[in-house]
């Protein structure tokens, strides 16, 4: 689910890292097992798993959330599981107001596409996460890994904007 949001100072005082305003916020459900309390405060850590040894790195929401996309856009990531239920998470973009013109080089064509490289190892969430980044446009580059995603960005020879 995807919608736009104002998170409100009130909001701010409990998420320190929020600040007050208009955010695109999608919204990613399960009704799996659920993640117990102890477990969610330790999910965003690098290289924390509960799976067994070999069974990936378990980088990715310490990318998505601490040093990644989430955090270097001004966002926020919230996350709501109870075992047995599911869980919810929420990621919160910064809306931008201001549009931003760029003038192409001399001789160049404007390219007004942007480029997303996708890496998720679960084939139906890809699926959708893909639809729902084409849908407006954008292109996007399908990986199974992390380590697919790195083979497919050093073979494209063009700008890739964005990485989920």
């Amino acid at each position: 689910m995807t919608e736009t949001v104002r998170l409100d100072v009130y909001y701010s005082r409990q998420h320190p890292d929020v600040t007050p305003g208009e955010y695109a916020m999608v919204a990613v459900s399960d009704t799996g097992t659920g993640i117990p309390q102890e477990i969610q405060s330790k999910m965003f850590e690098p290289f924390f798993t509960t799976k067994p040894a070999g069974r990936g790195t378990e980088l990715g929401l310490s990318i998505v959330h601490g040093h990644g996309m989430v955090r270097q856009s001004g966002g926020h990531v919230s996350v709501y599981s109870e075992p047995g239920l599911g869980t919810v998470n929420k990621l919160y973009f910064p809306v931008v107001s201001d549009h931003v013109e760029t003038k192409p080089e001399s001789g160049q064509k404007r390219n007004t596409t942007a480029t997303v490289l996708l890496g998720e190892d679960e084939v139906s969430l890809r699926r959708i996460i893909s639809e729902m980044l084409a849908a407006p446009g954008f292109v996007v580059l399908e990986a199974q890994n992390g380590a697919e995603a790195l083979e497919l960005a050093k073979r494209h020879h063009q700008q890739i904007d964005a990485v989920v």
